[in-house]
């Protein structure tokens, strides 16, 4: 696993407590992994929601939008 992405999901983990399989699954095709971040980052920065709601959002699988009551 390249390092950029290990570093990328040892965060997220560090962060909210586990990994999503979701992102295990992108790690063995690196330039789709980076492609996610890349477009959740976008969103992010674009969109600049609050620390509280950014921290309690996540994507599901399926792409729907749920609160997973993490702060």
């Amino acid at each position: 696993m390249p390092e950029d992405i290990r570093a990328r999901i040892l965060a997220v983990q560090e962060k909210t407590g586990f990994i999503p399989n979701v992102f295990l699954a992108l790690a063995h095709r690196p330039e789709e992994f980076r492609a996610f971040f890349a477009y959740h980052d976008a969103l992010m920065e674009k969109y600049s929601m609050s620390n509280r709601i950014a921290n309690m959002s996540a994507l599901r699988p399926n792409d729907e939008f749920y609160a997973m009551g993490r702060t």
